[in-house]
């Protein structure tokens, strides 16, 4: 395969010219127009969005009533009187009676103090500030 390359006949008796500088183009407002279109749309969709959360979270929840809790020791003293009126204790069943009432005193201190004291184990329970404070408020009385 015969492949032929042509150039263009160069006139090398003339001067030889510099290149032509860069052309100046006119720079209009037509040019920058797509650029704050699209930049308008952008801040207007961010703007929506900011309202649509902002709106969100501030809406007017309805006021929680909360109903008072009822002290820990009325709570411990009906526990105590469903105990007694399971008779464990009378049938023979001790294990369960003092079963029932650890747990009695336990959800007592866990109510009372808030303390975890359902997973402290009884000398944990024993050692606490408060049990040492009971008693010598017991015995001075």
């Amino acid at each position: 395969m015969l492949i032929t390359v042509n150039t263009i006949p160069v006139d090398t008796t003339r001067a030889i010219k510099d290149l032509k500088g860069q052309i100046v183009v006119p720079y209009s407002w037509k040019d920058a127009l797509p650029y704050v279109l699209v930049l308008l749309i952008v801040g207007l969709v961010a703007f929506l969005i900011y309202r649509y959360f902002k709106k969100r979270s501030a809406k007017i929840t309805e006021p929680v009533i909360r109903i008072p809790r009822r002290p820990a020791h009325e709570i411990a003293l009906e526990a105590l009187a469903a105990l007694d009126a399971s008779k464990l204790w009378q049938n023979g069943n001790y294990k369960g009676y003092y079963t029932e009432l650890s747990d009695i005193i336990r959800t007592f201190i866990q109510n009372r103090w808030s303390l975890a004291a359902m997973e402290m184990t009884t000398d944990e329970v024993l050692k606490l500030k408060i049990a040492q404070d009971q008693n010598q408020d017991v015995f001075q009385n």
